[in-house]
């Protein structure tokens, strides 16, 4: 650098340039940054850089003179240094306010010398300076003496250099000496501030001109240093971390390209994380689609990120690519960068999805930025316009697409989400290109033309006054485009009854508005109606002056007035004169002494006549109704007309209507309107005392709940469960009762993968689901049992958060009770252990004896005429022995072995009449034992029993035979008795030869009720008949009619709209099976004829279940080991019950069907072949494809909104998980013939559909048993054993990444289809599928499968590309098993550089990198594992422990074993 040797030739030349540098040179080095006013520390700087220069002067102009000008000018730089290093020393290192900032002092020092440095002109002094410069780096001057690992002053040289703006390619001296100057310092500072310095360079070189007039010096020097910064080898600083900065920087929105001069090494940089972009990726995501299931997420876990069911599917919502690839800046695949509009479009399509719509764009429903607006814009005219272009001939399918669209639209434009004048724009823009090739058709058009106007009718009748200036020019526009061909002529008008009425006059309702929209805002004529609307605007004039006469059964014309006029009460009133109607209706259980009657009209209005009502007028319409019903009704003797609650009940369906309709059936307290006073929530209707409009709400949330929202139906539950013991009405609490042992099923059965959420939200908090009622809290004990059980908590062990004690300790506390072995045997083992441990029974020990001293003193108080009132009150007190209705049972029974009369004497009556309900139930239990005792002790007599119950029952109606059944079923009993008087009362004849008085029930139900009566106009007409024929004592009212002496009755009864004894009796049906199949799997001898001969008998009440195959399928999911003919047995005969009602094959496959029945016995050791799977999983992947606007919408055609699932894909699922379970051979050959069928390459399934099929295969495997799970662990070790893992480094050059043997991709099948990629593109697709819970034993798969087995680098490989692209789900969902899983991924690293020396070390560093940044962070958050990771390290190979030493220090120089 300081070679002076001179030339002494041409010395006048030199000595005359000498002179001109030596003026130049003695001004520079008299300049200083502050001239004026400067303090002590610039002053002392000033001293210690200007005496260098002036001794360069000197030996500037001297320099042939004098003699050791090199030495000279070392030991001035030397003597620079030292007296920089002091000053520099002698100030304060950290800021007081912040101890990881440069203190004020230092900055201030640093700042002088950058702006000092810039202040120099002469290249010569440049060079001298940053000579000097260097050498301070080197001496460590920037540094603290105590603290020599300090890089702050280094870091804050560097960003002062940098960011100033002198610091330009035009002034090639300086920016050479700053880059050479870096490239010094990058190698002696912490990779931190390398970060720092390299983001800090790719902003300033997009600064460089692509052109030849730059110094080759300076591009070569800033060359260099980026080449060292991205040199792998160098290892500054982690690669992971350049390419992130990197790509991050300039992937930004309207950020420069990277600089000309580094294009190639940052693509051989990018180049070299392919592999780890295919290991952290789900391989064929594009083609994997979720379950779109009804909305669950209104109730708030306390579980962390527990609301979130659909994590894995998110989707950037401006770009609509996979958020994953957005928030990972390294190289993925393209096809992980496509837009998924598919994705999009398939959610959108099914009912119930605005909310998972809004979680996997990441959206709330407050208001969205401009660009996510106009994104969602597109999308939805794109989505439009494939419907209307799309050329299905499913007119049914087209419609019903058509029909739900309007709830997610309306949604997105309320919670603005969209923008209306945005979407009527785009839409014109793609209507006025019809006719060009490609495009949308004119008979197209005029195809869907009403349905466009009435989607857009839905919105703008509601929100029209704020909306006139905004839309109303382009609703205008696309009403020409869409109408040009009958814009000077007359739209035809349908006839009023013809289904097609309504949406012809969508346009002419909105033109109304908007002319109503313009009155109300002074600009009258604002808008004209088009000529073509003139003929139907007259048409409405008509049929507004007939509204008096107007009924909806007949035809459409009132119900366009409430399009039309839905501001206004006119129409309103005349629907609501029609639901009520004239004259009265006996309700059941009335009588002429307490009459219980309704108002008369019977038929509600269709659903097909809701269905084409606004959005503005159903809110109208239901305001009104509830008004009706829970407000106005209180004050009347005369309770609301069926067809009113009916009608009320079938809003419930309807999205747009939930949060007002809903309420009232829950705690929240609503206002009918601003002016009126608010409805009343259920708490207030219960404190009240309106036992009617109760009991309604009770009826409606026990049979009209077509879909549950968790949230709201368990805040119900909470809250009638609480007044169970405060209510004495015999009836409600009964129907109190009866309401929440079906909601206990519904909660629990209603999302296999928010179930254990469930468990632990609602056992972490007893009191809001454990009540005072022994058989409520029994339910809720196997509920949350079979439903941890389909969660598969209990086989995940330690990694479930769920704890039974609080729950359990609840329950018996308020009621001890005591389960059965055969039943304490299924329950989870912490379940099973701690009731094992704290259940006591409360039988009455020698209840006999105790039963005979309670009669005999009985009957002498009535022999000794004893006051009535203390007889009362003996046997209604609470804390007396429960033995009343044992007394009643002895005092009969030698009247009904006389065959005398068995009328009861009055007493009874008013004894039973004055017992609290809870009193009533625990005399039931007692009951319930005597009777199973004297059963057992006169076992000849059994039938004679039986005969005396029946008569008890239905004939005298002392016992309401549903809760006797249900108590008996649920009697802690390891023998058979309890399920065999529990059978023969519901089968065995009279003794009179009468048929079984529940079977004639049964029967009558069968004959004269349709499957969907619920939807049926004459629904109700259904129920009276019935209760007609068979009346229902609710209050002993019966009984008060038997007795000696006849009673009038105490109580009137509530009006009952839906409920009879058959459908109370369904979910005890279900109870009793599944005791009779505990029985059978504990080997206690029971009939094994006893199920076949309750279906045959009862299966006709599944018609009328509100989850038939969730019953069939947790049954079968809870109770794997039953026989495959029994389990085909109840799966066949339950679900064919629909047969007639639904279309052919709705849900067993034909194939599964056409199976001869004995192949399902266990000799015929019958196998399905090929063809069986093949059809098994092609239906699910045909009913999956067929759901979009541009596919066949739905091939199922069902009205979801009333069905057990919500869509076809969901039915489809369970369905097939039903058949696979009722299969006659193993687990292993079922799940392993699934798999063999997608992942062999020599598969018949064609290699361009086969991702489909793997999404198939993953949504069934998640919803069946853990066993299954379990095979495909076993598949993923017999690939780790496989020839073609173990023959991958003889098929490739050595060194190259074995990518295309591990990655599957649709777009290119061919090259990368091998078994393999298969077999991981299967479990991926599986894994994504699962819930959290079945993933959390993935450690332990590890730890005990995979690591025995693991020998070479190309199994790690294989394990590290299955694993690694979930462990972003851990990380959001189970952050303890993350870290598991992490400590055994670097356990296999570990154990694999033992053995053989790793190829692929870049590969595997970059994973650890990314899993350090992306999911642990600094193992701050766990000591254990930080200490665990840093000793697998330091045993790592060496190439690759240098790779990681950036995971325990930040310098670049430290050895990894200090």
């Amino acid at each position: 650098m300081f070679d002076n040797s001179q030339q002494h030739t041409g010395q006048s030349a030199v000595e005359q340039q000498a002179a001109e540098d030596v003026q130049n040179n003695m001004m520079e080095t008299e300049m200083s940054p502050d001239v004026n006013g400067e303090n002590n520390i610039s002053l002392r700087l000033k001293n210690i850089f200007g005496s260098v220069l002036r001794s360069e002067t000197v030996i500037q102009v001297f320099g042939p003179y004098v003699a050791a000008a090199t030495q000279s000018r070392e030991t001035q730089a030397q003597m620079c240094v030292r007296k920089f290093h002091e000053l520099y020393e002698s100030l304060p290192e950290f800021d007081p306010a912040d101890p990881n900032k440069l203190s004020p002092e230092r900055a201030e020092v640093i700042k002088w010398l950058c702006d000092y440095i810039y202040s120099l002109s002469s290249p010569r002094y440049v060079t001298l300076i940053f000579y000097i410069l260097t050498m301070m780096v080197k001496n460590g001057s920037f540094r603290s003496s105590q603290n020599q690992y300090s890089d702050l002053g280094l870091k804050e040289l560097s960003e002062q250099l940098f960011e100033s703006d002198e610091l330009s390619i035009k002034r090639p001296y300086h920016w050479t000496a700053v880059f050479n100057l870096i490239g010094e310092i990058v190698e002696v500072v912490n990779y931190k501030a390398i970060q720092r310095i390299l983001i800090i360079i790719v902003n300033k070189l997009p600064r460089i001109p692509a052109n030849h007039t730059v110094n080759r010096k300076a591009i070569q020097a800033h060359a260099r240093v980026m080449n060292r910064l991205l040199d792998r080898d160098a290892n500054l600083l982690p690669a992971y971390m350049s390419l992130n900065d990197i790509r991050r920087l300039h992937t930004q929105k309207d950020a420069p390209p990277p600089c000309w001069t580094l294009s190639q090494n940052i693509s051989k940089l990018e180049a070299s994380f392919r592999p780890l972009a295919a290991m952290i990726t789900i391989q064929a995501k594009n083609s994997l689609l979720p379950m779109v299931r009804y909305n669950h997420s209104k109730l708030k876990f306390t579980c962390k990120n527990s609301g979130k069911f659909w994590n894995f599917w998110y989707v950037h919502p401006e770009k609509f690519t996979w958020e994953s690839t957005d928030n990972v800046k390294i190289p993925f695949h393209p096809s992980q960068y496509e837009q998924q509009y598919r994705l999009l479009y398939y959610v959108l399509s099914h009912r119930y999805s605005y909310e998972m719509l809004l979680t996997i764009m990441s959206m709330s429903t407050g208001p969205t930025t401009t660009p996510v607006k106009n994104n969602l814009a597109s999308f939805i005219v794109k989505y439009l316009m494939d419907i209307i272009t799309s050329n299905s001939e499913n007119e049914e399918g087209r419609r019903v697409i058509w029909q739900h669209l309007q709830v997610p639209i309306i949604q997105m434009l309320v919670h603005k989400h969209i923008n209306l004048g945005e979407i009527l724009r785009a839409l014109t823009a793609e209507i006025k290109k019809k006719g060009k090739p490609g495009k949308v058709t004119q008979e197209q058009i005029v195809r869907n033309r009403d349905s466009i106007m009435w989607l857009l009718l839905q919105y703008m009748s509601a929100v029209m006054a704020a909306m006139i200036s905004e839309a109303n020019n382009q609703f205008i526009e696309l009403f020409n485009e869409l109408y040009s061909d009958v814009l000077f002529s007359s739209l035809d008008s349908p006839e009023p009854n013809s289904p097609d009425f309504i949406q012809r006059y969508s346009a002419l309702c909105i033109f109304l508005h908007f002319q109503r929209a313009a009155v109300d805002k002074g600009e009258l004529g604002a808008v004209q109606i088009p000529r073509c609307l003139m003929a139907q605007k007259e048409k409405l004039k008509e049929i507004e002056s007939h509204v008096a006469g107007l009924n909806f059964s007949s035809d459409y014309r009132l119900l366009l007035l409430i399009n039309v006029f839905s501001v206004l009460s006119s129409p309103f009133d005349r629907v609501m004169a029609c639901l009520t109607g004239e004259g009265v209706v006996e309700m059941p259980g009335s009588t002429p002494a307490a009459p219980v009657q309704a108002h008369g009209a019977i038929k509600p209005m269709s659903v097909d006549m809701l269905d084409r009502i606004t959005m503005h007028g159903k809110l109208e319409f239901s305001r009104k109704i509830l008004s009706q019903l829970f407000q106005e009704s209180r004050s009347q003797e005369i309770h609301p007309s069926p067809a009113l609650v009916n009608t009320y009940t079938r809003f419930l369906v309807y999205t747009e209507t939930e949060g007002l309709i809903f309420r009232p059936l829950t705690a929240e307290r609503i206002k009918s309107k601003p002016t009126m006073n608010p409805l009343p929530s259920l708490n207030e209707c219960i404190q009240s005392g309106h036992l009617p409009q109760l009991h309604i709400t009770v009826e409606i949330l026990r049979y009209r709940l077509h879909h549950v929202d968790i949230g709201s139906v368990h805040q119900a539950h909470s809250i009638l469960l609480n007044c169970l013991n405060t209510m004495n009405n015999f009836q409600m609490v009964s129907s109190i009762r009866d309401l929440c042992f079906h909601l206990i099923q519904r909660i629990f059965t209603t999302n296999p993968h928010g179930r254990e959420l469930w468990a632990i939200q609602l056992c972490n908090q007893p009191e809001q689901i454990v009540s005072d009622c022994e058989e409520l809290n029994k339910c809720l004990i196997m509920a949350v049992a079979n439903g941890s059980k389909v969660a598969m908590a209990d086989q995940a062990g330690q990694s479930t958060q769920l704890s039974y004690d609080k729950f359990l300790e609840d329950i018996l506390r308020r009621t001890p009770l005591t389960l059965p072995y055969q039943t304490l045997r299924r329950l989870p083992d912490t379940m099973r252990m701690y009731l094992e441990q704290h259940q006591q029974s409360n039988a009455i020990p020698n209840l006999a004896q105790v039963v005979q001293n309670e009669r005999m003193h009985f009957q002498n108080m009535m022999a000794n005429n004893q006051n009535e009132s203390e007889m009362i009150q003996r046997f209604v007190d609470p804390n007396a022995t429960p033995v009343f209705l044992c007394i009643i049972w002895k005092l009969l029974e030698p009247m009904w072995t006389q065959a005398s009369t068995t009328k009861l004497p009055a007493i009874f009556y008013r004894i039973l009449q004055a017992m609290e309900p809870k009193t009533f139930r625990n005399q039931l239990r007692t009951f319930t034992d005597f009777i199973v005792e004297e059963i057992s002790r006169n076992q000849d007599e059994v039938h004679k029993y039986i005969q005396y119950l029946l008569h008890l029952i239905w004939d005298q109606h002392v016992i309401p035979f549903d809760q006797f059944i249900h108590v008996l079923v649920l009697r802690p009993c390891d023998s058979p008795d309890t399920l065999i008087v529990a059978q023969l009362l519901m089968l065995n004849d009279k003794a009179d030869g009468g048929e079984n008085p529940f079977l004639q029930r049964v029967q009558f139900l069968q004959n004269t009720f349709p499957t969907d009566h619920f939807n049926h106009e004459d629904q109700f007409r259904y129920h009276l008949n019935y209760h007609h024929q068979f009346p229902e004592s609710f209050n002993f009212e019966i009984l008060a009619s038997k007795v000696q002496q006849p009673q009038e009755p105490i109580v009137k009864p509530l009006p009952v709209y839906f409920g009879n004894v058959c459908f109370r009796m369904l979910p005890v049906i279900d109870l009793f099976i599944h005791r009779y199949l505990e029985m059978e799997l504990a080997e206690i001898e029971t009939n094994p004829e006893c199920l076949e001969t309750i279906l045959d008998r009862f299966v006709s009440l599944y018609r009328f279940h509100h989850q038939p195959l969730t019953f069939v399928y947790q049954t079968l999911y809870c109770f794997t080991q039953l026989p495959a003919a029994k389990k085909r047995l109840l799966a066949v005969k339950i679900i064919r019950e629909f047969d007639s009602v639904r279309p052919a094959y709705w849900a067993l496959s034909e194939k599964y069907l056409a199976i001869p029945e004995e192949n399902f016995r266990p000799e015929a050791n019958w196998v399905p072949d090929e063809d069986y799977w093949m059809h098994l999983l092609g239906r699910l992947v045909m009913r999956v494809d067929a759901i979009g606007p541009d596919r066949e919408f739905d091939s199922l055609n069902l009205d979801w909104r009333y069905m057990e699932f919500t869509n076809s894909v969901n039915l489809t699922v369970f369905a097939s998980c039903i058949e696979v379970m009722t299969l006659p051979c193993s687990i292993q050959k079922v799940t392993q013939s699934l798999i063999d069928l997608i992942v062999k390459p020599d598969s018949p399934i064609p290699v361009e559909d086969i991702p489909k099929w793997f999404n198939a295969f993953g949504m069934i495997i998640a919803h069946l048993p853990y066993e299954y799970s379990k095979v495909v662990n076993q598949a993923i070790i017999t690939a780790l054993n496989s020839p073609e893992i173990l023959q991958i480094p003889h098929q490739l050059p050595d060194g190259v990444y074995p990518s295309q043997f591990f990655s599957f991709s649709p777009e290119e099948q061919r090259e990368s289809d091998n078994y393999l990629a298969r077999m991981i593109t299967c479990v991926h697709a599986c894994w994504s599928h699962m819930a959290i819970i079945q993933l959390t034993p993935l450690h332990k798969f590890l730890e005990n499968e995979v690591r025995p087995i693991l020998r070479t680098e190309t199994q790690l490989l294989f394990i590290l590309h299955l694993i690694s692209p979930f462990l972003s789900r851990l990380e959001k969902e189970r952050t303890r098993i993350l870290s598991e899983v992490v400590v055994e991924l670097y356990q296999l690293i570990h154990q694999i550089g033992q053995q053989v020396e790793l190829t692929h070390v870049d590969a595997i560093a970059d994973l650890l990198y990314h899993i350090k940044y992306k999911y642990i962070g600094e193992f701050g958050h766990s000591n254990t594992l930080k200490e665990k990771v840093r000793e697998f390290i330091r045993h790592f190979p060496e190439k690759l422990r240098d790779r990681l030493k950036f995971m325990y220090t930040h310098r670049s120089g430290r050895n990894p074993n200090e």
